[in-house]
């Protein structure tokens, strides 16, 4: 089955993506967002592609989830640009690779990473330069209500401007 592709599309004044979910591959490739990118609590069921997507002004992924996989491949941010993973969960893949962030903020307060996967999602998880995964102190602090696996934290130091 082919993706749900907004491949090559502009959003002029946001995109409210907020509270959807995409149950099977969705594509942003080579989009630009002039607006707010808003998908807060979405989940993305299957692969989700933002590779060489231009952001204006807010990357909003705060509290979504992904299930398979994310690839960010050579975004771009505007110096106003802010990237929002606060409280997301990442169950698979994470692609941030040649990501241009400098002068703006990532946030990842409270984002989970799965930590029980294959080798081949681990391999295939490229961060941002700063951001790190950290186990869970005890079992108990690795469990999720509502999700399989054992999860760790996302962390991640200010970038520079």
């Amino acid at each position: 089955m082919k993706p749900t592709s907004f491949k090559k599309a502009t959003f002029d004044f946001g995109a409210p993506f907020d509270y959807s979910t995409f149950a099977e591959e969705v594509a942003f490739d080579d989009a630009k967002f002039n607006g707010r990118a808003g998908f807060a609590r979405v989940k993305f069921l299957d692969h989700a592609d933002f590779d060489r997507v231009h952001f204006s002004s807010s990357f909003d992924l705060e509290s979504s989830f992904f299930h398979t996989g994310i690839s960010c491949e050579s975004a771009k941010f505007d110096k106003r640009g802010r990237l929002a993973l606060n409280k997301t969960q990442f169950g698979g893949y994470a692609w941030f690779e040649d990501v241009e962030i400098s002068a703006a903020s990532a946030e990842t307060k409270g984002a989970r990473v799965r930590i029980d996967v294959p080798d081949d999602a681990k391999r295939d998880r490229i961060w941002l330069l700063g951001w790190s995964v950290r186990e869970p102190e005890t079992p108990d602090n690795g469990k999720i209500s509502n999700r399989e696996g054992i999860w760790g934290y996302l962390d991640s130091e200010p970038l520079p401007d």
